[in-house]
């Protein structure tokens, strides 16, 4: 089935803000919420592990020092208890719901009514009519507007709205309520994030035959994207998680959209959008997103992204390419990364990424599959010479110390893959040592070998950057450690961009460096310009993130994997047709 995912779908900023500081308020201390963050228990579960607890439903504090308020925001009255009883407030009320609070709280000062657009009994709606007292009422269509006395309107009246209210029908009642009540400000307090999403929910499910909306059921703004769906004659399922739906809905459908609410983390979308690639009519494009996904999670496209840094390090650095090395290097890449599937993405709850769930399933064909390709790689190492033997074996022993289980590693060990693990350093700088290392020491050239070591380094970590991007605004990396998830999404980004873009100048520094010492001929400069090429993808993977074009994982690790395959592209073919790539 042909499935169409909204750009606007997942956590939006508000709820992304309170994840981050209820994570970093845990780490300094015992911390409970108000109530859920989200209405999604998988979240929950992940942010209980980190510390986060809830308050129980008195909304008392019997042990935590510290309370969060949530995004949306709570009663005045409430805030003060809090802190008489000598407790420290962690505010992470969203923006927008705070000025719908502090315009409610000035009108009513002032004598108005206020009108609020909301759903009764909503932590917002209390939040709000809690700081503007009794002249605060809560409406939910036109009929509350027709029942309103004429003498109402006396001082004038506030009309604002709940931050995740239906755009279309807040606009019918403000012109309804203008028309009864001339004196009346309107203040269209719906965010532009729940705005985007109802309308490209429209839109959505206008080209498809079913809509799909991934959200808890207990979310006003899911349920408010499913109603969007319904409103212009579409079926509309509302689920959960991708285990909620049912097949019989989507037989013989060909289009399925599918949007998510604001409080869903990304990566429940895209199980739920895997899950409906499997449902429905088959098309084209389903079996390569098979294709595609099988060689992701499989580890293969990552052996082939390696040997396409190879080939470029050789073609850098060598008279002719050394497919013997190519080989060996590959086939440790693909190793390490299988052996590192024994450390799950998420240590804190059960939740494995589609990686860690392929690995799962077939344990022991993968664990025989890399030893197997790290034999082979120490039998093609060992045609070097014994300094690229020992290069490897190294390597192997490393990546086997690093994969055990902390409780089977000495201290210091342990402490050294802590130290790496979360800032990435050490898979970039193993992919250096070991696809660059060998050539370079081939070379005998100190100063070429460290530039295309560097080059290595560069490309993986400016492409290991990329990915981490992605897996932030898919929330995959919630409550992990990594260098992108300490950096933040704008850091990383920067980051990821100088690295990619040193890339690119490195084979031009090469060429310089050749053309100094007299070696530069006319067909290495044509072989080698398409390395520097490779980075450029990287670049262009991060402006399709920025735009939100790049939804689903599989797609986006092959575009980073495709840029190193990318850079050896030249000699790839000339190995092949024994054929210049000139």
């Amino acid at each position: 089935m042909k499935v169409l995912i909204a750009r606007t779908s997942g956590f939006c900023d508000g709820v992304k803000r309170a994840m981050r500081i209820a994570l970093s308020a845990a780490e300094k201390g015992e911390l409970a919420a108000d109530g859920p963050l989200v209405h999604n228990r998988q979240a929950l579960e992940i942010l209980a592990a980190r510390g986060v607890g809830i308050l129980d439903a008195s909304g008392a504090a019997p042990g935590p020092a510290q309370i969060l308020v949530r995004a949306h925001g709570v009663p005045t009255r409430r805030r003060h208890c809090w802190l008489q009883a000598g407790k420290s407030i962690v505010d992470a009320t969203c923006i927008h719901v705070a000025e719908n609070q502090r315009l409610a709280r000035e009108a009513a000062a002032a004598g108005k009514r206020v009108l609020f657009a909301a759903d009764p009994g909503h932590p917002e709606t209390l939040a709000v009519t809690g700081g503007a007292g009794k002249r605060c009422h809560v409406i939910q269509n036109l009929s509350d507007i027709e029942t309103l006395p004429e003498d109402f309107a006396a001082g004038g009246v506030l009309f604002l709205a709940q931050t995740t209210f239906n755009a279309r029908q807040f606009a019918g009642m403000a012109a309804a309520l203008k028309w009864r009540f001339s004196d009346t400000r309107i203040v269209d307090s719906i965010c532009r994030a729940t705005r985007e999403r109802q309308e490209e929910a429209e839109r959505l499910a206008a080209a498809a035959d079913i809509f799909v909306v991934v959200g808890g059921r207990n979310s006003a703004n899911t349920r408010r994207l499913a109603e969007a769906g319904r409103a212009i004659g579409k079926p509309a399922v509302l689920v959960e998680t991708a285990a909620d739906l049912n097949p019989g809905d989507f037989t013989g459908l060909r289009v399925a959209a599918v949007t998510a609410g604001a409080s869903t983390p990304g990566w429940i979308t895209q199980e739920v959008v895997d899950r409906l690639r499997q449902m429905g009519r088959a098309c084209p494009t389903d079996y390569l997103h098979c294709l595609v996904r099988f060689l992701t999670e499989s580890r293969l496209s990552t052996a082939l992204a390696a040997a396409g840094l190879a080939l470029a390090a050789e073609r850098l650095l060598l008279p002719a390419v050394m497919p013997a090395l190519v080989l060996a290097g590959s086939g440790y890449i693909f190793f390490a990364h299988i052996l590192n599937r024994r450390l799950p993405q998420n240590r804190s709850t059960a939740r494995l990424s589609p990686i860690d769930s392929f690995y799962q399933a077939r344990r022991r064909g993968m664990l025989i599959a890399a030893w197997l390709s790290a034999v082979a790689g120490i039998a093609l190492a060992s045609m070097a010479g014994p300094a690229i033997l020992f290069l490897f074996l190294s390597a192997i022993l490393a990546a086997s110390l690093y994969a055990a289980p902390a409780g089977r590693m000495p201290e210091i060990l342990a402490k050294v893959r802590r130290f790496v693990s979360p800032r990435y350093w050490a898979m970039p700088a193993g992919w250096a040592l070991i696809l660059a290392g060998p050539p370079a020491w081939e070379t005998k050239d100190p100063v070429s070998g460290t530039i295309i070591l560097l080059f290595v380094f560069l490309m993986r970590l400016g492409g290991t950057l990329v990915r981490d991007l992605h897996d932030i605004a898919s929330d995959s990396l919630l409550g992990i450690d990594t260098l992108s998830s300490r950096l933040g999404s704008v850091r990383a980004a920067k980051l990821a961009t100088a690295c990619l873009g040193a890339a690119a100048l490195i084979p031009a520094l090469t060429l310089f460096l050749a053309a100094r010492e007299g070696n530069l001929a006319p067909d290495w400069i044509l072989a080698v310009a398409p390395i520097s090429a490779a980075p450029g993808l990287g670049l262009v993977l991060l402006e399709l993130l920025r735009r939100r074009n790049v939804r689903m994982a599989a797609p986006l690790q092959i575009g980073v994997d495709g840029m190193c395959l990318l850079a050896g592209l030249p000699s790839l073919i000339s190995l092949a047709t024994g054929i210049s790539p000139c």
